[in-house]
Protein backbone atom coordinates (compact mmCIF):
# COMPACT_ATOMS: atom_id res chain seq x y z
CA UNK A 1 0.00 0.00 0.00
CA UNK A 2 1.42 3.36 -0.79
CA UNK A 3 1.90 5.63 2.15
CA UNK A 4 -0.05 8.21 0.75
CA UNK A 5 -3.07 5.97 0.83
CA UNK A 6 -2.68 5.20 4.11
CA UNK A 7 -3.01 8.41 5.33
CA UNK A 8 -6.06 8.83 3.20
CA UNK A 9 -9.58 9.89 5.10
CA UNK A 10 -11.50 7.76 2.96
CA UNK A 11 -14.71 7.46 5.56
CA UNK A 12 -14.22 11.08 5.78
CA UNK A 13 -14.44 11.43 1.99
CA UNK A 14 -17.35 8.84 2.47
CA UNK A 15 -18.99 10.87 4.67
CA UNK A 16 -18.35 14.28 2.93
CA UNK A 17 -20.29 13.19 0.14
CA UNK A 18 -23.07 11.98 1.90
CA UNK A 19 -23.73 15.48 3.42
CA UNK A 20 -22.90 17.44 0.31
CA UNK A 21 -25.62 15.34 -1.96
CA UNK A 22 -28.13 16.14 1.17
CA UNK A 23 -27.09 19.11 2.35
CA UNK A 24 -27.58 17.90 5.67
CA UNK A 25 -25.78 16.14 8.68
CA UNK A 26 -28.99 14.27 9.82
CA UNK A 27 -30.17 13.27 6.80
CA UNK A 28 -26.30 12.04 6.16
CA UNK A 29 -26.11 10.68 9.38
CA UNK A 30 -29.62 8.57 8.43
CA UNK A 31 -28.18 6.89 5.41
CA UNK A 32 -25.12 6.22 6.78
CA UNK A 33 -26.91 4.68 9.88
CA UNK A 34 -24.32 6.54 12.09
CA UNK A 35 -25.04 9.34 14.09
CA UNK A 36 -25.84 13.39 13.23
CA UNK A 37 -22.44 13.62 15.90
CA UNK A 38 -20.23 10.84 14.03
CA UNK A 39 -20.87 12.94 10.61
CA UNK A 40 -20.23 16.14 11.62
CA UNK A 41 -16.81 14.37 13.42
CA UNK A 42 -15.88 13.11 10.40
CA UNK A 43 -16.77 16.18 8.41
CA UNK A 44 -14.45 18.07 10.62
CA UNK A 45 -11.42 15.57 10.37
CA UNK A 46 -11.46 15.90 6.88
CA UNK A 47 -11.55 19.74 6.81
CA UNK A 48 -8.75 19.76 9.73
CA UNK A 49 -6.68 17.18 7.10
CA UNK A 50 -7.35 19.54 4.33
CA UNK A 51 -6.86 22.63 6.34
CA UNK A 52 -10.37 24.58 4.42
CA UNK A 53 -13.80 24.85 5.46
CA UNK A 54 -16.09 22.46 3.36
CA UNK A 55 -19.23 23.59 4.50
CA UNK A 56 -20.84 26.96 5.22
CA UNK A 57 -23.24 26.34 8.71
CA UNK A 58 -25.93 28.66 9.18
CA UNK A 59 -28.23 27.01 11.90
CA UNK A 60 -29.28 23.93 10.62
CA UNK A 61 -28.78 24.40 6.67
CA UNK A 62 -25.65 24.05 5.61
CA UNK A 63 -24.05 24.76 1.83
CA UNK A 64 -21.08 23.95 0.29
CA UNK A 65 -17.76 26.51 0.22
CA UNK A 66 -16.21 26.99 -2.84
CA UNK A 67 -13.51 24.76 -1.33
CA UNK A 68 -16.37 21.83 -1.00
CA UNK A 69 -18.03 22.44 -4.67
CA UNK A 70 -14.33 21.72 -6.24
CA UNK A 71 -13.91 18.44 -3.90
CA UNK A 72 -17.06 16.84 -4.60
CA UNK A 73 -16.39 15.83 -8.27
CA UNK A 74 -13.41 14.01 -7.75
CA UNK A 75 -14.77 12.72 -4.27
CA UNK A 76 -17.68 11.77 -6.63
CA UNK A 77 -15.57 9.55 -9.44
CA UNK A 78 -13.27 7.96 -6.99
CA UNK A 79 -15.96 6.48 -5.14
CA UNK A 80 -17.27 5.10 -8.40
CA UNK A 81 -14.09 4.03 -9.01
CA UNK A 82 -14.03 2.29 -5.88
CA UNK A 83 -17.61 0.74 -6.48
CA UNK A 84 -17.07 -0.06 -9.74
CA UNK A 85 -13.90 -2.14 -9.09
CA UNK A 86 -15.07 -4.19 -6.09
CA UNK A 87 -18.24 -5.32 -8.20
CA UNK A 88 -16.06 -6.15 -11.28
CA UNK A 89 -14.11 -8.13 -8.52
CA UNK A 90 -17.59 -9.83 -7.03
CA UNK A 91 -18.69 -10.83 -10.48
CA UNK A 92 -15.42 -11.88 -11.13
CA UNK A 93 -15.70 -14.27 -8.35
CA UNK A 94 -19.29 -15.27 -8.58
CA UNK A 95 -18.38 -16.14 -12.66
CA UNK A 96 -15.76 -18.78 -11.72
Amino acid sequence: MSTAYARLPLNALRVFEAVASRLSFADAAEALHVTPAAVSQQVKSLEDYLQVQLFKRAGRRIELTAEGQQLLPGVRRGLDELEASMQHLKQHRADQ
